[in-house]
């Protein structure tokens, strides 16, 4: 591939931003507050409930390492392209699903659009951010956060629209049959704007062997890296306590709180909403004040409001404490990509967007398996409903404490003398 510009060009960038807004908001109508719903109505208890929802994060833990090293050498545009057909056809699969069962299976392979799609649509954002990575995937960011905010409020209004408070799975079906709608309309943006984001393609045509062998060894150079392992893992710890809100804040909410699908959606918008505002500032200062100090601040205000949220029920109560959760959570992934563009390669690029992934990826899959479980134990009854919130209070506090050491272990690590690929690392101020 040609070498990256250092100049930052803004057409490139606002092409990518409305393919990735196209297809991340059909992705996120069919997920948080709609999904943990649509698997309680299926009769899904807390631990079923928390694997189906990080059934999706299961698949890119295996493929978001191996896509975007792909993108890497056959080209980031035919990697996106297929992740936004998966992105587009997977939603009319949810309309035929009658069983938790088939709804887990349903989310494995829906997994595989954000798993192709996310870390070479990142990748091609540090391309074009040149020397602004930090503010540009900041703003690029806030497309995810934003769609997760807009596509969780459609698909509650389209959820209580056609089902009202107590929605039959009638309800839950049309929505997902308007997010298979908009991800078809994804996909026709994607084929006419992506020939002009993604720019040329790797000018020179390798066998597969050759090229097989250059991406296993940018995988193995870039998880033998200090720095990026450190970064990920620390996004990885985070990303426990979203995957987890993702999942339960709904369910609480409705369940316990007795709350309405809407006002479900309004809670989880508080938390994207904040994040979206917040998260271009904190790109900003990341790039002039240094990554690590923003990373370890921004985990200790996820930890906090996290373990607080399940000990209240009013909706003007549980509003502020989503707020700073949000936040914290934008602390954080503010930094910790705009750190991995940084000390990588770009013709390794796409395998360590990819790695950063797989490595976040498993603490947002962990998060919400382990709360389910833990609400099973302290709450509720196996394979039904969680009956109060003592439950939910043991599974966040469980939850919120290993992100609270996970702070204490990546101020450790960031802080280390620099050594070997292997080792530990030391992080730039």
């Amino acid at each position: 591939m040609p070498e990256a510009s250092k100049a930052f060009s803004l057409p490139r960038f606002a092409g990518l931003c409305a393919v990735d807004f196209s297809a991340r908001l059909s992705y996120n109508m069919a997920r948080t507050p709609v999904l943990p719903l649509f698997a309680a109505a299926l009769g899904a208890g807390p631990e079923w409930i928390g694997t189906i929802v990080a059934a999706s994060t299961v698949t890119g833990i295996f493929l978001k390492a191996p896509a975007g090293a792909f993108s890497d050498h056959f080209g980031r545009r035919r990697t996106l392209l297929l992740g936004a057909c998966v992105f587009a056809f997977t939603p009319f699969f949810y309309v035929f699903v009658g069983l938790a069962s088939v709804l887990l299976a349903v989310r494995v392979f829906h997994g595989i659009a954000t798993a192709v799609y996310g870390p070479v649509a990142e990748a091609v954002a540090a391309e074009i951010a040149g020397e602004r990575r930090g503010e540009i995937l900041s703003w690029f960011s806030l497309i995810k956060i934003g769609t997760n905010a807009l596509g969780g409020l459609a698909g509650a209004a389209v959820l209580e629209y056609f089902g009202g408070k107590a929605p039959s799975l009638p309800a839950f079906h049309s929505v997902y049959g308007a997010a298979g709608a908009a991800g078809v309309v994804a996909l026709v943006v994607a084929a006419v704007l992506l020939p002009s984001v993604t720019g040329l393609e790797p000018e020179r045509k390798r066998s597969f062997r050759e090229s097989y062998r250059k991406l296993g060894r940018g995988l193995l150079e870039t998880l033998t890296h200090g720095r990026v392992m450190v970064a990920a893992s620390a996004e990885s710890v985070q990303n426990m306590t979203m995957g987890t809100m993702q999942a339960f804040l709904p369910v609480y909410a409705v369940g316990v709180c007795g709350m309405s699908a809407i006002e479900a959606g309004l809670l989880w918008a508080v938390v994207t909403g904040t994040s979206l505002v917040s998260k271009p500032v904190m790109g900003m200062i990341s790039d002039r004040a240094g990554r690590r100090g923003v990373i370890f601040l921004g985990l200790l205000l996820c930890a906090g409001p996290f373990a607080m949220l399940p000990w209240f029920t009013g909706f003007w109560v549980l509003a502020p404490i989503a707020a700073v959760f949000g936040l914290g959570e934008a602390f954080v992934t503010s930094s910790s990509a705009a750190l991995v563009s940084e000390v990588c390669k770009r013709d390794c690029l796409g395998a360590a967007m990819g790695v950063f992934g797989t490595v976040a990826d498993a603490g947002q899959a962990i998060g919400p398996i382990a709360a389910g479980f833990l609400i099973v134990g302290f709450g509720g009854e196996p394979g039904g409903a969680a009956t109060g919130p003592q439950g939910y209070r043991v599974a966040f506090g469980a939850i919120a404490a290993v992100v609270f050491l996970g702070s204490l272990a990546f101020a450790a690590l960031s802080r280390a003398p620099k050594g070997d690929a292997k080792g530990k690392c030391e992080l730039p101020e």
